[in-house]
């Protein structure tokens, strides 16, 4: 469609679009190399890099319990550059512990879930030394089991999909150890924890 509508244009109007359309083109590329020249100035992860994180916080209340502690733990590859970032694969699995009790009703609930799934990621650095800040989705499986005592008491296990969203930032104190913060909506809400470069 747009072909035909260049081919309708007077010779000038026809050579102003075409060059506009060329410039923004090569500017387009000369930024994006920029942008992945600066992110690579300081970057903490790049491709072929091994990171490992684990955190504790607040957990997922997989069964609407709102009383919830998790601990999650993952793994990443960088898999390649993209933009001034890079994109990374991994796995990662961890826990939600859940209760919710009201001794004037008697009523008693506990849960527990216990997740594993894949998670892709991207990082950047944005240029700030030890820094490296991070975005990503994760999806897997749940197993979970919840007790319910009332006087009478039930107890089941399931199976659930659990898929999350999640941001992150790590500052790393020495070349292979730094501090981590992770909240989304994932196996935790909220975490703080460790993260280590295994290569």
């Amino acid at each position: 469609m747009l072909v035909c509508y260049l081919f309708k244009l007077p010779a000038m109007k026809k050579n102003i679009i075409i060059k506009t359309i060329l410039a923004a083109v090569v500017l387009t590329g000369s930024l994006s190399s920029y942008a992945q020249k600066r992110g690579s100035e300081n970057a903490v992860v790049n491709k072929g890099n091994v990171i490992a994180n684990i955190g504790a916080g607040v957990g997922n209340d997989y069964y609407d319990s709102r009383n919830a502690f998790g601990t999650k733990a993952a793994i990443e590859y960088g898999l390649g550059n993209a933009g001034p970032g890079v994109i990374t694969i991994g796995l990662e699995t961890g826990s939600s512990f859940s209760n919710t009790s009201d001794v004037s009703l008697r009523n008693d609930f506990r849960a527990r879930t216990f997740v594993v799934a894949l998670r892709s990621a991207w990082h950047s650095s944005w240029n700030v030394r030890n820094l490296d800040t991070y975005g990503g989705i994760a999806g897997g499986v749940g197993f979970r089991h919840y007790e319910f005592n009332n006087g009478n008491h039930t107890s089941e296990s399931d199976l659930i999909p659990a898929f999350g969203v999640f941001i992150g930032a790590s500052y790393f104190f020495s070349s292979n150890v730094g501090f981590n913060v992770e909240v989304g909506r994932d196996i935790t809400l909220a975490q703080v924890g460790l993260v280590f470069k295994l290569r």
